[in-house]
């Protein structure tokens, strides 16, 4: 029971690796796309040693309890295509997996590790392909390529009201959007969507027979979450044509990735952020009655006062800290205590009355876990909803910079 926590680059690297460890044992990390090429994308800076830029930032990503979501361009295109995409504030995996037996006819479901983990651990440990320098360049240009089609200078606002902050910017964004959803522009805005995401011809034939056979849906009930997307880009769009964004930097090229962020909103339940991007748009988007935008400078010090007390704690010794940091402490006062008290109703009993991990417990989940791995079957992909468990097998990493007593010695953990 953790809350689900979007961040972005600015935010981990800020972090010292006691504190990155910190923040991964109290959250359930979303962990997407833009992350890791904006983390890969420093291979490409003209500094003395990028691979070691890489590297300090990808062992900070100690993750226990993280997922990997689906690229947004992926989504938007199966969307389209008919599949539905969940927007219900948690992580949307890649959906492959192995079986297993659980017993009395239940099946469990085994997500082994993906590819952008082994990268994350191979940067980590300081190893660096051919593939990753060129992932890296291409990422750069094809994403400064990408801006003048994000930007639309040309954008005509004649008809527009005056338009001064990100607010006036939603408001008209969202009404443009509701004239598109009008008959005669419903097509002309699927025209346009299938072209933003450069969908290939075999998949255009498929969505407009799809569209067709709808009925002519409107994009917002055709593909709601293509709908979510193509709004936020039209918001920065007109943001930017208007000149309503006045915070600093908000002219910064960066800022375009910065804003792809934003369209992992849905998949979250806390965004952690000090960019000022973030700080002054995110908050447009979020949905308050169930999700919270934090600045990540006030994480980062809730984060530093956690350090020193555990640092301080006298079981830390005894128990290690990922025994200890289960949950957060319940005396002092602090903000990532009053995330759990919004996102995780009942925290406080579980934090106060632990199960006692004894040695028979322990032998009993060895055999469990070894039960697993030898009755993995061969059985077709079906529905996760059908399945009675979900286990993400992870490797944990740490480093001789973070905590002494991560795990006590001999000390059994797992993360599935």
């Amino acid at each position: 029971m953790k809350p689900i926590a979007l961040y972005d680059k600015s935010f981990i690297q800020s972090l010292n690796l006691k504190e990155a460890e910190l923040f991964g044992l109290f959250f359930a990390t979303n962990i997407i796309p833009t992350l890791i090429r904006e983390i890969g994308a420093d291979l490409t800076k003209e500094i003395t040693q990028p691979t070691k830029e890489v590297s300090n930032i990808a062992i900070k990503l100690f993750e226990p309890h993280s997922y990997f979501n689906i690229d947004y361009r992926i989504l938007c295109v199966e969307e389209l295509c008919g599949s539905t995409v969940n927007m219900s504030y948690k992580p949307l995996v890649n959906p492959t997996h192995s079986s297993f037996e659980e017993g009395k006819g239940k099946i469990g479901a085994i997500f082994k590790r993906s590819e952008p983990v082994e990268k994350i651990e191979r940067w980590a440990k300081g190893e660096f392909l051919s593939t990753d320098y060129q992932e890296a360049s291409e990422w750069r240009n094809n994403f400064i390529n990408a801006i003048p089609m994000l930007l639309q200078t040309n954008l005509n606002l004649n008809n527009a009201p005056k338009i001064d902050t990100p607010e006036e910017a939603k408001d008209w964004t969202v009404y443009l959007m509701h004239q598109f959803y009008k008959n005669n522009n419903r097509g002309y805005m699927l025209r346009y969507t299938l072209d933003r995401f450069g969908v290939t011809a075999e998949h255009r034939k498929i969505i407009m027979r799809r569209w067709k056979d709808s009925g002519g849906l409107a994009l917002v009930d055709f593909a709601p979450y293509t709908s979510y997307v193509i709004l936020i880009e039209l918001f920065f769009s007109i943001g930017i044509s208007a000149k309503a964004f006045n915070f600093k930097g908000w002219n910064r090229p960066t800022n375009f990735i910065d804003l792809t962020y934003l369209y992992y909103l849905p998949f979250t339940e806390v965004f952690i952020s000090g960019d000022n991007v973030h700080k002054n748009l995110a908050p447009l988007f979020i949905d308050t009655a169930n999700q919270k935008f934090i600045d990540g400078n006030n994480i980062k010090s809730d984060l530093n006062r956690l350090t020193d007390y555990y640092l301080n704690h006298p079981d830390l010794q005894r128990k290690g800290l990922f025994r200890l940091a289960e949950y957060p402490p319940l005396d002092g006062n602090f903000i990532i205590c009053n995330i759990y008290d919004r996102f995780c109703k009942g925290w406080r009993n579980f934090a106060a009355n632990p199960i006692p991990i004894t040695p028979k417990l322990q032998e009993h989940i060895k055999k469990l876990a070894m039960n697993i791995e030898n009755s993995e079957l061969a059985l077709p992909q079906s529905p996760l909803e059908e399945k009675s468990t979900l286990i993400f097998k992870r490797h944990i990493i740490s480093s001789e910079k973070g905590w002494e007593n991560l795990i006590k010695p001999n000390q059994k953990i797992s993360s599935e």
